[in-house]
C-alpha cells in the first residue's frame, strides 16, 4: 500500500484532470440521431439535445472542492472534502443514468417537431464522459480517505496580521525588563501591507 503523502500530487492531478473531462464532456453531444431513409438530415437540429448539464454543474462544483482541498486547513478542508466526494460522485450517477435517459429524451425532443427518430447512438463524448467520471470519483474518494495525511498548505502564505505576535505593553521591552523599548529602524510586515493597500511603495 504506498504512503499515503506520496498519493498526493498524483490524486489531485488525477482528479483535477477527471472532473475537467466529465465536465467537459456533459456540454458536448452525448448521443447521435438518425432518420429514417428519405427524411431530411435531423442531427444538430436541436442544439441542447444529447447533452448533460447536471454532469457539467457537478463537474465545476468537482473542480472547486479541489481548488478547497489545495488552498485551506483545518474543517474546512474537511468540509470541501466531503463536498467534492458527493458532486463526483453524482457526475458518475448523471452519465450512468444518461444511458438509459438520454435515447428516449432525445427521440421524444425531435417527435414533438414532427421528425421521426429511426436510432439514436452514443457518441464518444458519453465514453469520455464516463471515463473522466470513473477517475473524478475514484480520485476524490481516496483524497477524503487520505485528507489527514496529505500537506497542508504552509502559514507562510497567511497574511502578517493572521500570525503576528501580540504586540508588548507600552513602554516595557519584549526582554521583560522596564526599559522602554526601542522604534524599529525597518518597518515591520503590518507596516508594509498597509502601505500596499493605501497605494504606496513601502520600498521607497
Amino acid at each position: 500500500m504506498p504512503e499515503p503523502r506520496r498519493t498526493y500530487g498524483p490524486t489531485v492531478a488525477l482528479g483535477v484532470a477527471g472532473a475537467g473531462l466529465a465536465t467537459v464532456a456533459g456540454a458536448q453531444r452525448s448521443v447521435s440521431v438518425r432518420g429514417p431513409a428519405g427524411q431530411p438530415e435531423v442531427v444538430g437540429l436541436i442544439q441542447s439535445v444529447g447533452q448533460l448539464p447536471l454532469v457539467t454543474t457537478l463537474g465545476l462544483v468537482t473542480l472547486a472542492a479541489w481548488g478547497v482541498l489545495l488552498v485551506t486547513r483545518g474543517w474546512v478542508r474537511r468540509t470541501g472534502g466531503v463536498v467534492g466526494a458527493l458532486a463526483s460522485i453524482g457526475v458518475l450517477a448523471a452519465v450512468v443514468g444518461g444511458r438509459w435517459t438520454l435515447p428516449d429524451q432525445t427521440a421524444e425532443s425531435y417527435a414533438d417537431l414532427g421528425y421521426q427518430v429511426a436510432s439514436v447512438d452514443f457518441t464518444w463524448w458519453w465514453w469520455l464522459g464516463l471515463v473522466g467520471a470513473v477517475v473524478a470519483a475514484a480520485a476524490m474518494v481516496v483524497g477524503v480517505w487520505w485528507l489527514r495525511d496529505w500537506p497542508e498548505m504552509g502559514t507562510r502564505y497567511d497574511t502578517p496580521t493572521d500570525r503576528c505576535d501580540p504586540a508588548p505593553a507600552e513602554g516595557v521591552a519584549r526582554s521583560g525588563s522596564s526599559r522602554p523599548s526601542e522604534p524599529d529602524s525597518e518597518p515591520s510586515g503590518i507596516d508594509l501591507w498597509k502601505a500596499i493597500d493605501q497605494g504606496r511603495d513601502p520600498t521607497a
